[in-house]
């Protein structure tokens, strides 16, 4: 019962109700029991506040073609517990469902290339893990721009807008254009939003360190990168991204934010597969963040009471509450109202689970991965033909191993 009451008081907190007096006015037992109820309560409060800035774990990449490459994706996934994975240069198509590449436990957002000749590469995918229950950007995943996908993850006081774009190197000059426009209706999008936008722009002129940019200032490198700092984007990779051998390395994947602080650090892992771009393994801090409220529990609609909401909603004199309200304002007002009833009418349960291993990443595979990383460290530290010829052999293993261990799984 005392933690009913001290739950029960928890939600007076955090909703604005006060706690009724009769409750503040009982005998000394009663008080001193509400005192223990109290620093309890301030206790939790403390535990809220902690979690309240914490970090969503991110990758990003450009796959080169990512279906063949779909058990390394998992494999990652799983092993660095992501939140949010972006990719570029899916190469899907609408022959490839959504099946082949599905990711247990995570929502896919995907846009593939659209092409009457039906030729090869582009394509973004968007993975969300579906605790986080994200929600498609209507808006931008309609903007005219060819490759882009957008979705909106909303937290107790916050929301973030994430997107994932990619830009030819053929790109023509109308589509520049409207990738310039489309970062405009993303800032428009986002105005009381937390942003965060991963993607390969093909831009080697630019360079954010230096904030410099070799090229004309008509040219679309210079329009792109004025735009980037007109609206106050913060790019936080610093390191080369693409690498081939006997070409120059260099930065064309970037990570969008509004805060330098919002990514807290950046490691440059190993490319996927044969891929020439590295992934970027990543932290994204959010503010208001509650693992608690999304990851652990979950609404139990089976055991909802809907008469007693129903009741509820048909107390409301929607024409009243709606007047002079704008559409967004109506939305708004509608939403609050439907996520405090559920709270009030429908009990939550807990939604954690042990996840199934995958069983077909042997020791030796894992060995290989390791060996693999290893050597893309020692080539990004000194990047002679050797270091690569020895990242490349492991690379060409590690991608026979994989294919060789999931094949035999499936018979």
């Amino acid at each position: 019962m005392e933690g009913c009451v001290s739950a029960c008081r928890s939600n007076y907190k955090r909703t604005g109700i006060t706690t009724p007096t009769s409750v503040r006015d009982e005998g000394k037992e009663t008080a001193g029991r509400n005192r223990l109820n109290n620093s309890k309560l301030e206790d939790c409060e403390k535990g809220i506040r902690s979690e309240r800035l914490s970090s969503l774990k991110c990758m990003y990449t450009n796959a080169c073609s990512v279906v063949g490459k779909m058990d390394e994706v998992r494999y990652i996934a799983q092993k660095a517990e992501l939140s949010i994975i972006g990719i570029c240069e899916t190469w899907a198509n609408e022959s490839i469902n959504d099946a082949e590449l599905n990711i247990d436990g995570y929502t896919l957002f995907r846009k593939d290339r659209m092409s009457e000749s039906r030729c090869r590469g582009g394509g973004v995918s968007l993975y969300v893990k579906d605790t986080l229950r994200p929600r498609q950007c209507s808006r931008l995943n309609t903007s005219q721009y060819a490759e882009s996908i957008w979705c909106i993850i909303d937290f107790a006081d916050t929301s973030l807008l994430v997107g994932v774009c990619y830009r030819s190197t053929s790109s023509s000059e109308h589509n520049n254009d409207k990738l310039i426009e489309l970062l405009q209706m993303a800032v428009e999008e986002s105005v009381n939003y937390q942003l965060l936008l991963m993607g390969d722009f093909n831009y080697p002129e630019i360079d954010y360190d230096e904030y410099t940019v070799t090229a004309g200032e008509d040219s679309y490198p210079s329009k792109f990168f004025t735009c980037t700092q007109d609206l106050f984007l913060f790019q936080h990779v610093t390191e080369f991204t693409r690498c081939r051998v006997n070409q120059k390395p260099s930065v064309l994947d970037y990570l969008f934010t509004y805060d330098e602080n919002s990514i807290s650090y950046i490691t440059y892992a190993p490319p996927l597969g044969k891929s020439d771009h590295c992934c970027l393994l990543f932290e994204y801090v959010v503010n208001d963040y509650s693992t608690t409220e999304f990851d652990s529990l979950k609404l139990n609609y089976w055991k909802g009471d809907f008469s007693s909401m129903i009741k509820d909603l048909g107390k409301i004199d929607w024409e009243v509450m709606f007047a002079e309200k704008t559409i967004e304002e109506m939305w708004a007002y509608f939403k609050h109202t439907m996520q405090t009833l559920c709270t009030a009418h429908i009990p939550r349960r807990s939604t954690n689970r042990k996840i199934k291993r995958r069983t077909w990443m042997t020791k030796a595979t894992k060995k290989l991965l390791k060996k693999r990383e290893e050597a893309w460290k020692r080539y990004r530290e000194v990047c002679s033909t050797s270091n690569y010829e020895n990242y490349k052999s492991l690379r060409n293993k590690v991608s026979a191993a994989i294919r060789k261990a999931s094949v035999g799984e499936i018979f």
